[in-house]
């Protein structure tokens, strides 16, 4: 389920997002996404749903209200597919949107998973590659996590940002694991030349991070995550056995899939 929105679009981002969009504007894609979802659920009643993911854009930053309504109605509209063994929700969230009150909210509406955009826990990582935010929002966000959700979650960081510590990363995996995370998605850095890093590279004031540095950061990044029980199950994927993402492992299972919204 693709919620469009953003605060800000990061400097690497190429997904097809939109930032300043009115509310009334918002609640219109977001019915039509619905609807997009009851369409396709009638031309193909023989897919048998397990997982919903809603992903971005930034789910979060239209609200709890919003996003728990999303929820709640794709849910019901995908029950005469749905599987009987339960659905894992997850939703994507940025750390300066997460609250209690939200957490809650989405709680109640049948979420049971998070995907918290860290990306970095560095200021200086996270202004080289255009993230709003802060470590402070980024700390209170995971805290709160810790306190006020009782299910699975997951968190991203991304290796190989240019002109940071080499052991960056490996602090960054260290402290999130301390918060109680049992799912890491590591990301090398992906410089595509639509973004805003894109066109630096191209001018000469962004140089990437030379291949074997950034693959002895992932190996770094990998040994610590091993250390602390999280296999790697994928690509970018580490997860206490167990707490794997359903939803990433159909996707690498090739099972067949329905994509709504915008993008």
């Amino acid at each position: 389920v693709h919620v469009p929105f953003c605060r800000a679009r990061c400097d690497y981002c190429d997904f097809f997002t939109r930032t300043e969009v009115a509310t009334g504007r918002m609640d219109q894609i977001l019915t039509r996404t619905v609807d997009h979802a009851a369409n396709l659920v009638e031309r193909y009643p023989e897919i048998v749903v397990r997982t919903i993911y809603v992903g971005g854009g930034t789910p979060s930053f239209v609200g709890g209200s919003r996003m728990a309504r999303l929820v709640r109605d794709i849910a019901n509209v995908i029950a005469p597919v749905r599987s009987d063994e339960g659905l894992e929700i997850t939703v994507e969230v940025n750390p300066e949107d997460v609250t209690a009150e939200f957490l809650g909210v989405l709680s109640e509406a049948g979420a049971n998973r998070l995907s918290v955009g860290i990306q970095s826990l560095d200021d200086r990582a996270a202004k080289t590659i255009g993230r709003i935010g802060s470590s402070r929002l980024a700390y209170r966000a995971l805290e709160t996590i810790r306190s006020h959700w009782k299910h699975r979650w997951s968190a991203d960081l991304i290796a190989a940002i240019p002109g940071t510590d080499p052991d960056r990363l490996v602090t960054d995996v260290d402290t999130v694991l301390s918060f109680g995370a049992r799912h890491l998605s590591v990301y090398e850095l992906t410089i595509e030349r639509s973004t805003r890093l894109g066109l630096d590279r191209r001018k000469g004031t962004l140089v990437p991070v030379d291949p074997d540095a950034a693959a002895e950061e992932l190996e770094a990044a990998s040994a610590v995550l091993e250390e602390h029980g999280l296999a790697r199950y994928e690509v970018s994927n580490y997860a206490v056995p167990g707490d794997e993402s359903l939803h990433n492992g159909l996707y690498w299972d090739y099972a067949p899939y329905l994509g709504v919204g915008p993008g």
